[in-house]
């Protein structure tokens, strides 16, 4: 959360400085998502197979890596490999956290158990694009780049040193008895194409998974892409600590709405409050172009 929070004010910033043009900037954007995109089922895989614990401290070591370079770029080029590394570690990031919270919850609460990672993710948020702005206008973008791409190395290592492992009944390399059997359960394996064409299968997973591509279409292309241009531009030539307050206002209110909305999920249930939802995001999308 602190890493998206310090991206959005300081990266219009460097894109100022480096005479880089609005479709570049879309497409080190783009840089990001793509390699989380290709890199999400091979980080699942890794997961099970290492561990949670272990793709956790890799993947934010990788995240780390990839801000302090953001920090020494100086081309197009360079800014996009270096987010490209950022979206691999952020997939693996992404995943072992996640299975790490499916393993230590029930299905009763899973939603329950979502909303203090989900929570402390929005506060990071927050509390990033206040740091990021404020760094940027006092010290510069590297300085910038460095200390979060530092604070990550030190949370890997933290992670690392107290985290308890997860109790998973996922087979991994040290507990398989041949090619084709769990040693755990006694069931012949699942094989990565069975798995996944299994769940495109059933419709309410084939759903939710365009749902979901749809909804980071749209906000890869606004809110991350488009608004941070519009705010630096020459209609409102926003400095990065004011940028950063922008996005820490927004960051601030999902803190305390995520809370009420897990309590809303688990009385009501997910697909209810999707729709909803959408139209809240869509209608204020709509309406961030007419603002003065």
């Amino acid at each position: 959360g602190t890493y998206i929070g310090v991206i959005m004010p300081v990266m219009p910033q460097l894109v100022a400085q480096l005479s880089i043009t609005s479709t570049e900037y879309g497409l080190i954007v783009g840089a990001f998502a793509f390699t989380k995109l290709i890199a999400n089922i091979p980080a699942a895989t890794l997961v099970d197979k290492y561990g949670r614990k272990n793709i956790l401290t890799a993947s934010m070591l990788a995240i780390g890596g990839s801000l302090a370079g953001i920090g020494v770029a100086m081309s197009f080029e360079q800014i996009a490999f270096c987010r490209g590394l950022t979206g691999i570690g952020v997939a693996g990031f992404l995943t072992a956290a996640t299975m790490y919270i499916s393993d230590i919850s029930t299905p009763l609460n899973r939603a329950r158990s979502l909303a203090p990672p989900m929570t402390a993710f929005s506060a990071g948020a927050a509390v990033g694009p206040a740091i990021g702005g404020v760094l940027a206008d006092s010290v510069g973008i590297p300085v910038t780049f460095f200390t979060v791409g530092t604070s990550f190395g030190i949370l890997s290592l933290l992670n690392h040193s107290f985290m308890p492992k997860s109790t998973s009944l996922t087979a991994t390399s040290d507990n398989t008895s041949d090619d084709n059997t769990d040693n755990i359960t006694g069931k012949k394996k699942i094989s990565l194409r069975e798995r996944w064409g299994g769940l495109l299968q059933d419709t309410r997973m084939f759903n939710m998974t365009m749902l979901n591509c749809g909804y980071w279409f749209v906000l890869s292309g606004s809110q991350i892409t488009l608004m941070p241009l519009m705010l630096v531009g020459d209609q409102f030539q926003l400095s990065a600590s004011a940028i950063g307050g922008v996005f820490a206002g927004a960051s601030v209110i999902s803190v305390l709405g995520t809370p009420i909305a897990a309590k809303v999920l688990d009385s009501m249930g997910q697909v209810k409050a999707v729709v909803p939802a959408c139209f809240v995001i869509g209608a204020a999308m709509t309406l961030t172009p007419l603002a003065q």
